[in-house]
Protein backbone atom coordinates (compact mmCIF):
# COMPACT_ATOMS: atom_id res chain seq x y z
CA UNK A 1 0.00 0.00 0.00
CA UNK A 2 1.17 3.55 -0.67
CA UNK A 3 2.20 5.44 2.29
CA UNK A 4 -0.45 8.50 2.90
CA UNK A 5 0.80 12.13 2.74
CA UNK A 6 -0.89 15.27 4.01
CA UNK A 7 -2.16 17.22 1.18
CA UNK A 8 -0.04 20.61 1.04
CA UNK A 9 -1.68 23.83 0.37
CA UNK A 10 -0.90 23.93 -3.53
CA UNK A 11 -3.62 20.84 -3.90
CA UNK A 12 -0.74 17.99 -4.31
CA UNK A 13 -0.55 15.42 -2.12
CA UNK A 14 3.73 14.79 -1.24
CA UNK A 15 5.66 15.01 1.42
CA UNK A 16 5.96 18.09 3.78
CA UNK A 17 9.82 17.63 3.38
CA UNK A 18 10.06 17.98 0.20
CA UNK A 19 9.75 21.08 -1.54
CA UNK A 20 7.32 21.87 -4.73
CA UNK A 21 10.25 21.99 -7.52
CA UNK A 22 11.12 18.43 -6.12
CA UNK A 23 7.86 17.25 -6.53
CA UNK A 24 7.55 18.49 -10.12
CA UNK A 25 10.62 16.83 -10.81
CA UNK A 26 9.62 13.41 -9.24
CA UNK A 27 6.18 13.29 -11.05
CA UNK A 28 7.45 14.11 -14.76
CA UNK A 29 10.25 11.47 -14.53
CA UNK A 30 7.66 8.85 -13.29
CA UNK A 31 5.14 9.82 -15.87
CA UNK A 32 7.54 11.08 -18.92
CA UNK A 33 5.72 14.50 -18.90
CA UNK A 34 7.57 17.47 -18.88
CA UNK A 35 6.92 19.47 -15.16
CA UNK A 36 3.97 21.57 -15.01
CA UNK A 37 4.10 24.73 -14.66
CA UNK A 38 3.57 26.17 -10.87
CA UNK A 39 -0.36 26.96 -9.62
CA UNK A 40 -1.66 24.12 -11.74
CA UNK A 41 -3.28 21.26 -9.79
CA UNK A 42 -2.09 18.11 -9.68
CA UNK A 43 -5.72 16.71 -9.98
CA UNK A 44 -6.19 18.04 -13.52
CA UNK A 45 -3.21 15.92 -14.41
CA UNK A 46 -4.87 12.89 -14.02
CA UNK A 47 -5.93 11.61 -18.19
CA UNK A 48 -7.37 8.16 -19.57
CA UNK A 49 -7.85 7.87 -23.23
CA UNK A 50 -10.99 5.91 -24.38
CA UNK A 51 -8.41 3.59 -26.84
CA UNK A 52 -6.35 2.69 -24.19
CA UNK A 53 -2.63 3.26 -25.55
CA UNK A 54 -1.84 6.03 -23.21
CA UNK A 55 -2.39 6.39 -19.62
CA UNK A 56 -0.92 9.31 -17.51
CA UNK A 57 -1.11 9.18 -13.30
CA UNK A 58 -2.41 12.10 -11.54
CA UNK A 59 -0.98 12.70 -7.77
CA UNK A 60 -4.13 11.58 -6.52
CA UNK A 61 -3.25 8.14 -7.60
CA UNK A 62 -6.89 7.81 -10.09
CA UNK A 63 -8.09 7.77 -13.17
CA UNK A 64 -10.04 10.64 -14.49
CA UNK A 65 -11.13 12.87 -17.70
CA UNK A 66 -8.90 15.76 -18.18
CA UNK A 67 -9.46 18.99 -20.13
CA UNK A 68 -6.77 19.15 -22.10
CA UNK A 69 -7.03 22.95 -23.42
CA UNK A 70 -6.45 23.85 -19.47
CA UNK A 71 -2.67 22.34 -19.61
CA UNK A 72 -0.06 24.58 -21.37
CA UNK A 73 1.74 22.59 -24.69
CA UNK A 74 5.31 22.74 -23.01
CA UNK A 75 3.88 20.37 -20.34
CA UNK A 76 2.24 17.93 -22.80
CA UNK A 77 5.74 17.02 -24.17
CA UNK A 78 6.35 16.16 -28.01
CA UNK A 79 3.94 15.26 -30.94
CA UNK A 80 2.01 12.11 -29.48
CA UNK A 81 1.62 10.66 -32.85
CA UNK A 82 5.85 10.34 -33.26
CA UNK A 83 6.08 10.20 -29.60
CA UNK A 84 3.83 6.81 -29.81
CA UNK A 85 5.88 5.89 -32.53
CA UNK A 86 9.07 6.89 -30.77
CA UNK A 87 7.93 4.51 -27.83
CA UNK A 88 7.01 1.61 -30.31
CA UNK A 89 9.99 1.43 -32.15
CA UNK A 90 12.61 3.31 -30.69
CA UNK A 91 15.65 2.34 -32.37
CA UNK A 92 13.88 1.31 -35.83
CA UNK A 93 12.89 5.34 -35.59
CA UNK A 94 15.92 6.68 -34.84
CA UNK A 95 17.21 4.80 -37.82
CA UNK A 96 14.91 5.14 -39.92
CA UNK A 97 16.83 8.31 -42.07
CA UNK A 98 19.43 6.13 -42.30
CA UNK A 99 17.71 3.71 -44.70
CA UNK A 100 14.28 5.41 -45.67
CA UNK A 101 14.55 8.30 -46.43
CA UNK A 102 17.72 6.63 -49.09
CA UNK A 103 15.37 4.58 -50.22
CA UNK A 104 12.71 7.04 -50.93
CA UNK A 105 15.01 9.25 -52.89
CA UNK A 106 15.68 5.85 -54.63
CA UNK A 107 12.38 5.28 -55.86
CA UNK A 108 12.02 9.01 -56.98
CA UNK A 109 15.06 8.73 -58.81
CA UNK A 110 14.62 5.68 -60.69
CA UNK A 111 10.95 6.87 -61.95
CA UNK A 112 12.51 10.41 -63.12
CA UNK A 113 15.09 7.96 -64.88
CA UNK A 114 12.24 5.46 -66.36
CA UNK A 115 10.21 9.14 -67.13
CA UNK A 116 13.22 10.21 -69.08
CA UNK A 117 13.82 6.51 -71.14
CA UNK A 118 10.19 6.72 -71.86
CA UNK A 119 9.89 10.21 -73.00
CA UNK A 120 13.03 10.21 -74.79
CA UNK A 121 12.16 6.28 -76.42
CA UNK A 122 9.93 6.28 -79.92
CA UNK A 123 6.25 7.19 -79.44
CA UNK A 124 5.27 3.58 -78.77
CA UNK A 125 6.79 3.14 -75.34
CA UNK A 126 4.29 6.20 -73.83
CA UNK A 127 1.95 4.06 -71.73
CA UNK A 128 -1.00 5.77 -73.01
CA UNK A 129 0.06 4.40 -76.52
CA UNK A 130 -0.25 1.16 -75.63
CA UNK A 131 -2.26 -1.20 -77.14
CA UNK A 132 -5.71 -1.81 -75.10
CA UNK A 133 -5.77 -5.11 -73.53
CA UNK A 134 -9.26 -5.23 -71.98
CA UNK A 135 -11.96 -6.06 -74.07
CA UNK A 136 -15.58 -4.12 -73.54
CA UNK A 137 -18.01 -5.39 -71.32
CA UNK A 138 -21.50 -5.30 -72.02
CA UNK A 139 -23.10 -4.20 -68.56
CA UNK A 140 -26.67 -3.22 -68.48
CA UNK A 141 -28.08 -0.96 -65.47
CA UNK A 142 -29.80 -3.98 -64.69
CA UNK A 143 -26.14 -5.94 -63.44
CA UNK A 144 -24.91 -2.62 -61.99
CA UNK A 145 -27.61 -2.33 -59.90
CA UNK A 146 -27.62 -5.90 -58.55
CA UNK A 147 -24.03 -5.76 -58.00
CA UNK A 148 -24.67 -2.30 -56.20
CA UNK A 149 -27.42 -4.07 -54.04
CA UNK A 150 -25.71 -6.99 -53.11
CA UNK A 151 -22.49 -5.56 -52.79
CA UNK A 152 -24.62 -2.68 -50.13
CA UNK A 153 -25.96 -5.98 -48.60
CA UNK A 154 -23.00 -7.21 -47.29
CA UNK A 155 -20.76 -4.29 -46.83
CA UNK A 156 -23.48 -3.25 -44.36
CA UNK A 157 -24.15 -6.51 -42.52
CA UNK A 158 -20.20 -7.07 -42.30
CA UNK A 159 -19.40 -3.33 -40.65
CA UNK A 160 -22.52 -3.74 -38.65
CA UNK A 161 -21.35 -7.18 -37.41
CA UNK A 162 -17.73 -5.35 -36.89
CA UNK A 163 -19.35 -2.59 -34.81
CA UNK A 164 -21.41 -4.84 -32.39
CA UNK A 165 -18.34 -7.13 -32.15
CA UNK A 166 -16.56 -4.38 -31.23
CA UNK A 167 -19.24 -2.84 -28.79
CA UNK A 168 -19.89 -6.25 -27.02
CA UNK A 169 -15.99 -6.40 -26.47
CA UNK A 170 -15.75 -2.82 -25.02
CA UNK A 171 -12.70 -2.55 -27.40
CA UNK A 172 -10.85 0.56 -27.90
CA UNK A 173 -10.97 3.09 -31.41
CA UNK A 174 -8.55 1.24 -32.88
CA UNK A 175 -9.90 -1.81 -32.77
CA UNK A 176 -13.54 -1.04 -33.35
CA UNK A 177 -11.75 0.48 -36.58
CA UNK A 178 -9.58 -3.08 -37.34
CA UNK A 179 -13.26 -4.89 -36.65
CA UNK A 180 -15.75 -2.36 -39.07
CA UNK A 181 -12.50 -1.99 -41.70
CA UNK A 182 -12.07 -5.72 -42.35
CA UNK A 183 -16.33 -5.87 -42.14
CA UNK A 184 -16.35 -3.36 -45.03
CA UNK A 185 -13.86 -4.67 -47.28
CA UNK A 186 -14.91 -8.57 -46.74
CA UNK A 187 -18.47 -7.63 -47.96
CA UNK A 188 -17.16 -5.40 -50.96
CA UNK A 189 -15.17 -9.29 -51.47
CA UNK A 190 -18.09 -11.46 -50.69
CA UNK A 191 -20.41 -9.01 -52.64
CA UNK A 192 -18.39 -9.18 -55.86
CA UNK A 193 -17.95 -13.00 -55.44
CA UNK A 194 -21.94 -13.06 -55.42
CA UNK A 195 -22.32 -10.82 -58.50
CA UNK A 196 -19.39 -12.76 -60.30
CA UNK A 197 -21.47 -16.27 -59.53
CA UNK A 198 -24.69 -14.41 -61.59
CA UNK A 199 -22.54 -12.61 -64.42
CA UNK A 200 -19.14 -13.51 -65.64
CA UNK A 201 -17.32 -10.39 -67.15
CA UNK A 202 -15.22 -11.01 -69.65
CA UNK A 203 -11.79 -12.01 -69.13
CA UNK A 204 -8.24 -9.84 -70.54
CA UNK A 205 -5.96 -10.67 -73.51
CA UNK A 206 -2.86 -10.68 -71.97
CA UNK A 207 -1.42 -13.06 -69.87
CA UNK A 208 -2.46 -13.45 -66.20
CA UNK A 209 0.92 -14.26 -64.79
CA UNK A 210 2.05 -12.91 -61.05
CA UNK A 211 5.35 -12.51 -62.85
CA UNK A 212 4.44 -10.31 -65.64
CA UNK A 213 1.62 -8.43 -63.14
CA UNK A 214 3.78 -7.65 -60.53
CA UNK A 215 6.62 -6.60 -62.91
CA UNK A 216 4.38 -3.95 -64.48
CA UNK A 217 3.05 -2.78 -61.18
CA UNK A 218 6.45 -2.31 -60.02
CA UNK A 219 7.35 0.19 -63.16
CA UNK A 220 4.38 1.93 -62.72
CA UNK A 221 4.59 2.65 -59.07
CA UNK A 222 7.84 4.22 -60.12
CA UNK A 223 5.94 6.09 -62.61
CA UNK A 224 3.64 7.16 -60.29
CA UNK A 225 5.44 8.22 -57.04
CA UNK A 226 7.31 11.39 -58.53
CA UNK A 227 3.46 12.54 -59.73
CA UNK A 228 2.05 12.14 -56.99
CA UNK A 229 4.17 14.15 -54.74
CA UNK A 230 4.69 16.88 -57.26
CA UNK A 231 0.51 16.92 -56.90
CA UNK A 232 0.73 16.18 -53.40
CA UNK A 233 2.64 19.44 -52.63
CA UNK A 234 0.94 21.93 -55.16
CA UNK A 235 -2.59 20.10 -53.91
CA UNK A 236 -1.21 21.01 -50.15
CA UNK A 237 -0.51 24.38 -50.98
CA UNK A 238 -3.84 25.10 -52.69
CA UNK A 239 -5.26 24.15 -48.96
CA UNK A 240 -3.48 26.34 -47.54
CA UNK A 241 -4.19 29.17 -49.75
CA UNK A 242 -8.04 28.82 -49.41
CA UNK A 243 -7.58 28.42 -45.10
CA UNK A 244 -8.71 24.86 -45.62
CA UNK A 245 -7.31 23.23 -42.79
CA UNK A 246 -4.78 19.35 -43.57
CA UNK A 247 -6.04 17.17 -41.57
CA UNK A 248 -4.83 13.20 -42.58
CA UNK A 249 -7.46 10.49 -42.92
CA UNK A 250 -8.44 9.08 -39.59
CA UNK A 251 -6.41 6.37 -40.15
CA UNK A 252 -3.43 8.08 -39.99
CA UNK A 253 -3.91 9.90 -36.85
CA UNK A 254 -4.67 6.18 -35.47
CA UNK A 255 -1.85 4.58 -36.08
CA UNK A 256 0.48 7.23 -35.02
CA UNK A 257 -1.63 6.50 -31.33
CA UNK A 258 -0.95 2.90 -31.55
CA UNK A 259 1.59 0.56 -29.92
CA UNK A 260 0.47 -2.51 -29.74
CA UNK A 261 1.82 -4.80 -32.21
CA UNK A 262 -1.09 -7.03 -32.65
CA UNK A 263 -3.44 -4.26 -33.37
CA UNK A 264 -0.97 -3.01 -36.16
CA UNK A 265 -0.54 -5.81 -37.70
CA UNK A 266 -4.16 -5.66 -37.77
CA UNK A 267 -4.32 -2.57 -39.75
CA UNK A 268 -1.40 -3.30 -41.87
CA UNK A 269 -2.87 -6.47 -43.18
CA UNK A 270 -6.39 -4.38 -43.75
CA UNK A 271 -4.47 -1.79 -45.50
CA UNK A 272 -1.77 -3.34 -47.84
CA UNK A 273 -3.58 -7.22 -48.56
CA UNK A 274 -7.75 -6.78 -48.09
CA UNK A 275 -8.36 -3.11 -49.08
CA UNK A 276 -6.18 -3.40 -52.43
CA UNK A 277 -8.18 -6.57 -53.16
CA UNK A 278 -11.55 -5.10 -52.07
CA UNK A 279 -11.37 -1.56 -53.94
CA UNK A 280 -9.89 -3.17 -57.51
CA UNK A 281 -12.56 -5.37 -57.75
CA UNK A 282 -15.61 -2.59 -56.90
CA UNK A 283 -13.84 0.29 -58.90
CA UNK A 284 -11.71 -0.54 -61.31
CA UNK A 285 -13.48 -4.33 -62.32
CA UNK A 286 -17.10 -2.95 -61.58
CA UNK A 287 -17.51 0.53 -61.94
CA UNK A 288 -14.60 1.38 -64.51
CA UNK A 289 -15.61 -1.32 -66.86
CA UNK A 290 -19.56 -0.32 -66.55
CA UNK A 291 -18.37 3.62 -67.47
CA UNK A 292 -16.07 2.55 -70.00
CA UNK A 293 -19.04 0.44 -72.15
CA UNK A 294 -20.86 4.06 -72.08
CA UNK A 295 -18.27 6.37 -72.66
CA UNK A 296 -14.63 6.73 -73.25
CA UNK A 297 -12.00 4.92 -71.54
CA UNK A 298 -10.23 8.44 -70.25
CA UNK A 299 -13.54 9.71 -69.31
CA UNK A 300 -14.82 6.36 -67.24
CA UNK A 301 -11.31 6.66 -65.82
CA UNK A 302 -12.13 9.95 -64.50
CA UNK A 303 -15.49 9.80 -63.12
CA UNK A 304 -14.48 6.18 -61.52
CA UNK A 305 -11.69 8.00 -60.23
CA UNK A 306 -13.30 10.54 -58.49
CA UNK A 307 -15.75 8.38 -56.73
CA UNK A 308 -12.18 6.49 -55.42
CA UNK A 309 -10.75 9.54 -53.96
CA UNK A 310 -14.24 10.91 -52.69
CA UNK A 311 -14.74 7.45 -50.85
CA UNK A 312 -11.74 7.61 -48.62
CA UNK A 313 -13.48 11.46 -47.20
CA UNK A 314 -10.51 13.24 -46.83
CA UNK A 315 -9.53 16.85 -48.69
CA UNK A 316 -5.71 16.36 -47.93
CA UNK A 317 -5.16 13.77 -49.98
CA UNK A 318 -7.94 14.21 -52.62
CA UNK A 319 -6.13 15.39 -55.26
CA UNK A 320 -3.11 12.61 -55.12
CA UNK A 321 -5.96 9.80 -54.91
CA UNK A 322 -7.75 11.02 -57.90
CA UNK A 323 -4.62 10.50 -59.18
CA UNK A 324 -3.53 7.37 -58.41
CA UNK A 325 -7.01 5.98 -59.12
CA UNK A 326 -6.45 7.46 -62.86
CA UNK A 327 -3.25 5.43 -62.92
CA UNK A 328 -4.82 2.00 -61.66
CA UNK A 329 -7.26 2.15 -64.57
CA UNK A 330 -4.31 2.98 -67.35
CA UNK A 331 -2.76 -0.09 -65.61
CA UNK A 332 -5.84 -2.20 -65.87
CA UNK A 333 -6.40 -0.86 -69.52
CA UNK A 334 -3.16 -1.69 -70.41
CA UNK A 335 -2.37 -4.89 -69.21
CA UNK A 336 -5.71 -6.56 -69.19
CA UNK A 337 -5.63 -8.16 -66.07
CA UNK A 338 -6.75 -6.89 -62.61
CA UNK A 339 -3.56 -8.38 -60.37
CA UNK A 340 -1.98 -5.47 -62.16
CA UNK A 341 -3.43 -2.66 -59.99
CA UNK A 342 -4.23 -4.75 -57.02
CA UNK A 343 -0.42 -5.14 -56.95
CA UNK A 344 0.10 -1.33 -57.81
CA UNK A 345 -2.73 -0.80 -55.03
CA UNK A 346 -0.74 -3.01 -52.54
CA UNK A 347 2.85 -1.57 -53.12
CA UNK A 348 1.34 2.05 -52.93
CA UNK A 349 -0.13 1.68 -49.59
CA UNK A 350 2.89 -0.25 -48.13
CA UNK A 351 5.24 2.31 -48.64
CA UNK A 352 2.61 4.94 -47.33
CA UNK A 353 2.40 2.79 -44.23
CA UNK A 354 6.00 1.76 -44.20
CA UNK A 355 6.73 6.05 -44.11
CA UNK A 356 4.42 6.57 -42.18
CA UNK A 357 5.51 4.31 -39.08
CA UNK A 358 9.07 4.91 -39.49
CA UNK A 359 9.20 7.80 -41.23
CA UNK A 360 8.76 11.84 -41.01
CA UNK A 361 5.18 13.46 -41.58
CA UNK A 362 5.84 13.96 -45.56
CA UNK A 363 3.42 10.94 -46.09
CA UNK A 364 0.23 10.58 -47.84
CA UNK A 365 -1.91 8.13 -46.38
CA UNK A 366 -3.00 4.56 -47.80
CA UNK A 367 -5.08 4.69 -50.19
Amino acid sequence: MEPTFPVLASGRSGPPEEPPAAIHRRQSSSTGLRALPEGLSGGTCCQMKRNGFQKVHGTSGAFGPIDSSQIPAAALGPDPRRRAVQTRLPEVTDQSFFWLLPLQVAFLTCGILLWGWILLAPARRLPWRMPDLLPAWPCSLYDLAVLVFVSAVFILSFAQAGHWLADYLDADEAVEALFVGSGFHLGALCGWLSFRTLRQPPRGAAPTGVGPSLTAAAAAFLLILPLLGFVGLLWQWLLRLTGRPLVPQALVQMLGEIDRPEILLGLGVLAVILAPIAEELIFRAGLYRFLQSRMTSREAALVSSFLFALMHGNWFSFVPLWLLGIALCLLYQKTGTLKAPIFLHMIFNLNSLVFLLFGPDLTMAPA
